[in-house]
């Protein structure tokens, strides 16, 4: 086979890159793959024939002697970074799951005198106008449902939808989500009314900068920030040795804060109990523990500590923080959809009209059926009434003759 051809057939492979030049000593086939330590590259050749030119293409990461040595130019590996005394790996040297609205970019390694303080601060007058898009988006669903569901009183046109108890379910929802608590983010709960976002009579939503600006000079651990609140959903430890992150957007975790406690057993290992449940920590490839949880209240979420810092995490809080956004987005997400609860309402509306259309066809058929039988009954009532006529008539006439008679 050409190197060209091989090339080629390389490239056709997810998550490979090849390319071969002239080194003027003949030529080097480059292979590369995506970023990270599960991406590492092994490339095993058996030739049709004895050929070490072919055989020489092989290449395995382990093999630490010879084609490491001599092959590789740059090891698959994760980028290491040590945020507050918590080592953090991720597969690319771009970061932006880390810290809320920070892009980490790592260009090389420092030591830990040369360590960079990273220092962020939200942008006020942008998170003041997210805030003022969301409050107008939410106010105008609220004036479009109302609108539908007005019962007309006061000389005002009833809405099409008046009195229907789904789309007032919906607006008492909407309602509840605008004044309910928003958890996760810290020890204490926050209401949107703290960050400035308040309920009017008319249940609209208004924005009061003062209250808002007032909420970001005091923020902190034990509340959240505004921007996460809002828009962010945020999942962390109290204890810096731990690190939470969500691994599958399928599962829903709920919010809260959940304690926990760790432990180890009578087989040397160790056990994390969260909120009454137990989760035994396996080895992962970085030498520290982590475990994964498929069901319950923090389902999705994955927790991850060293092995040097376990001994620091014994107890704690793990905070699971769903933004008023996202609450809100997946509310949404019931009502709309084929399979959505507004797609489910208006089957029930098409199955009543269809029912509907068939009993006013039954009434129909009933009524001239009805019809023709009060025809028939009147039909013969009138022979009836025209024989009697007769009859009267033979009389009168008989009465007249024997008059006539005795005259």
């Amino acid at each position: 086979i050409a190197l060209s051809t091989f090339v080629e057939n390389l490239n056709d492979i997810e998550g490979i890159s090849a390319s071969y030049i002239d080194t003027g000593n003949g030529a080097a086939l480059i292979v590369k793959s995506e970023p990270g330590a599960e991406n590492s590259i092994r490339m095993a050749v058996t030739p049709s024939v004895d050929n070490s030119l072919i055989s020489n293409i092989s290449y395995d990461p382990e093999n630490v002697v010879l084609d490491v040595a001599e092959k590789q130019i740059q090891a698959a590996s994760d980028a290491h970074i040590v945020i507050d005394g918590v080592n953090v790996y991720r597969s690319n040297n771009v970061i932006t799951d880390l810290l809320s609205g920070v892009e980490i970019n790592l260009h090389t390694a420092v030591s830990e005198e040369e360590a960079v303080k990273i220092k962020g601060a939200e942008d006020k007058e942008k998170l003041k106008d997210k805030i003022s898009v969301l409050i107008g988006s939410i106010n105008e669903l609220k004036t479009y449902l109302n609108n539908l569901t007005q019962r007309g009183l006061y000389g005002k046109e009833a809405g099409p939808l008046a009195g229907d108890h789904k789309i007032q379910g919906i607006e008492r929802t909407l309602n509840s989500l605008t004044t309910s608590p928003i958890s996760g983010f810290g020890q204490n709960r926050t209401y949107l009314s703290e960050l400035g976002v308040k309920t009017n009579l008319d249940g609209q939503l208004s924005f009061d900068e003062d209250i808002f600006n007032r909420f970001l000079s005091v923020q902190s651990s034990s509340n959240g920030k505004a921007q996460d609140i809002l828009f962010q959903d945020r999942y962390f430890s109290s204890s810096n040795a731990i690190s939470v992150t969500k691994f599958d957007n399928n599962y829903n975790p709920s919010a809260g804060s959940y304690s926990f406690e760790i432990t180890s057993n009578s087989e040397g290992n160790y056990i994390m109990t969260i909120d009454g449940n137990e989760h035994t920590l396996n080895s992962d490839e970085n030498g520290g523990f982590q475990t994964s949880i498929f069901s319950g209240n923090l389902e999705g979420l994955k927790l991850n500590i060293q092995e040097s810092d376990i001994s620091d995490a014994s107890t704690g809080t793990i905070y699971v923080g769903l933004s008023f956004s996202d609450k809100l987005s997946t509310y949404l997400s019931k009502l709309i959809g084929s399979t959505g609860e507004l797609q489910n309402h208006n089957d029930t509306y098409e199955k009543r009209k269809i029912e509907i259309d068939e009993e006013f066809d039954n009434i129909e058929d009933q009524e001239e059926k009805l019809t023709d039988r009060y025809n028939l009954q009147f039909g013969g009532m009138e022979a009836t009434i025209t024989k009697w006529k007769s009859t009267g008539i033979y009389l009168d006439n008989i009465m007249e003759m024997w008059r006539n008679q005795n005259k």
